[in-house]
């Protein structure tokens, strides 16, 4: 009877020292998370590369048309069937259910989500700083050119610019004036157009160069009717002496043409079934211009005046 007591006391001061010990919370070792993820190069290489993937989102890319050719003078779509929602922005009568308007939201958050864990993280990690320079920038103009497209579609948006690890830290956020999301933008492009490389060898053909940050940047300023320093900054684009406007339209899309010298920023795919956006040579046709040359408008806006 008392050895049964002893053990019995020895087991239960055993059980009670492992659950001090949290002996079963463990952090997993087979697959990446954010505990163990983000601690090399290697790491924020393909963080990175995923960063870009983000643009592949419908919300970002892949519907960007809906807002902007539908919503205009320059397409009509049927009022039927799958593209009834469509028909909302061509006649202007949008449900707060809208799905093309919920994608641009939640894909963006998503984007942005993915930007700042990289822009939280990096500093801490050792690797080459020029490289870790460039990753900085690099991701810093991605994120500039989602808050673009959030503040131009929804106006006052919330500007979240730090990694968040549980969803109550969202509700700390309200929505931010855009003109400080503006000057956000600003300063992101801003700063990494001092830093991105005027071109990439072929193996990393489709991340942002200093051509693709200053061109963005001249659009920013030019929505919001800052034509001087939307001129100069453009003109800045075309001193680069990389880019031009090729003989006809038609060949800014051929299968043969991708990357080619009137194309600024792509988003780039790559074949197979589910396409992935990795920078490098692309495989397939698929490809998205995100933003075009546009030498012959910078001369036409330096003669405009803010109104």
């Amino acid at each position: 009877m008392k050895a049964s007591l002893v053990y019995t006391t020895l087991a239960l001061s055993l059980l009670a020292t492992s659950c001090q010990n949290s002996f079963i919370d463990l952090q997993p070792i087979s697959s990446a998370s954010t505990d163990n993820f983000y601690r090399t190069a290697e790491d924020f290489r393909i963080a990175v590369n995923g960063a870009y993937a983000s643009l592949q989102m419908g919300g970002i890319t892949g519907n960007s048309y809906v807002f902007g050719e539908v919503a205009s003078d320059n397409t009509v779509p049927p009022a039927s069937g799958s593209v009834t929602d469509q028909d909302e922005f061509d006649r202007f009568y949008i449900r707060t259910t809208n799905p093309f308007i919920n994608g641009r939201w939640n894909d963006s958050y998503n984007a942005i989500a993915r930007y700042n864990t990289i822009l939280d993280r990096i500093n801490a990690v050792s690797m080459d700083e020029t490289l870790k320079g460039r990753y900085i920038a690099e991701v810093k103009a991605l994120r500039a050119h989602v808050y673009f497209n959030l503040v131009r579609t929804f106006g006052d948006v919330p500007l979240v610019l730090k990694s968040m690890t549980t969803p109550d830290e969202g509700y700390a956020y309200g929505r931010s004036p855009r003109t400080e999301v503006y000057a956000q933008i600003e300063k992101d492009l801003s700063e990494a157009e001092g830093v991105l490389p005027v071109s990439y060898a072929v193996a990393d053909l489709g991340r942002v160069t200093r051509g693709a940050a200053k061109a963005l940047l001249g659009k920013v300023y030019l929505t919001q009717r800052k034509y001087a320093p939307a001129a100069s900054k453009l003109k800045e684009v075309i001193d680069l002496n990389v880019y031009d406007l090729l003989p006809s339209y038609a060949e800014v899309f051929r299968v043969g043409n991708k990357n080619n010298k009137e194309s600024v920023f792509d988003v780039q795919y790559k074949s197979g079934g589910a396409g992935r956006a990795i920078p490098g040579p692309m495989t397939s046709p698929r490809r998205t211009p995100v933003m075009r040359s546009l030498p012959l408008a910078v001369r036409e806006i330096t003669s405009l005046q803010p109104i």
